[in-house]
């Protein structure tokens, strides 16, 4: 695992009516929130890679569909630099992806409703980020 990225688990409850899942409550294993978003692709299969954030961390939960993710750690005095990551995030199993700054990620849509919501700790004038090629780690999809 990439030091710092965190895959947190997210409570569903179900009852007769339907479910609820809590996606956020204040604790220790999650950012302060300072910005919230939603990203949607038009098609099955569509790539957001690769991004590399300076100065935030993010987190990420998947409201409907699945998502592949795959994070390459761009810090050179880290212990997992150049390591890579994977990570499969579905609406059925509730989980928020934490990456932390300097984290080179990027999604891939599994289904054509894929719909992902995304929180960082910095506001957006205050973001500083980089755009590399899907292609810029080899083929990861």
């Amino acid at each position: 695992m990439i030091e710092g990225v965190k895959l947190v688990e997210v409570p569903r409850f179900e009852d007769e009516r339907g479910s609820l899942i809590q996606i956020f409550e204040e604790n220790k294993n999650l950012p302060k929130i300072r910005r919230m978003y939603i990203v949607k692709n038009w098609s099955k299969d569509t790539v957001r890679a690769f991004h590399k954030n300076y100065a935030e961390t993010k987190c990420f939960f998947v409201i409907s569909g699945a998502v592949k993710f795959v994070l390459v750690d761009d810090r050179p005095d880290s212990p997992t630099y150049k390591q890579e990551a994977t990570f499969i995030l579905t609406a059925e199993n509730p989980q928020i992806l934490v990456v932390p700054a300097e984290v080179h990620n990027g999604w891939k849509a599994l289904t054509s409703d894929a719909l992902l919501l995304g929180t960082a700790d910095t506001l957006m004038s205050k973001h500083k980020d980089e755009r590399v090629p899907k292609e810029a780690f080899g083929e990861k999809w």
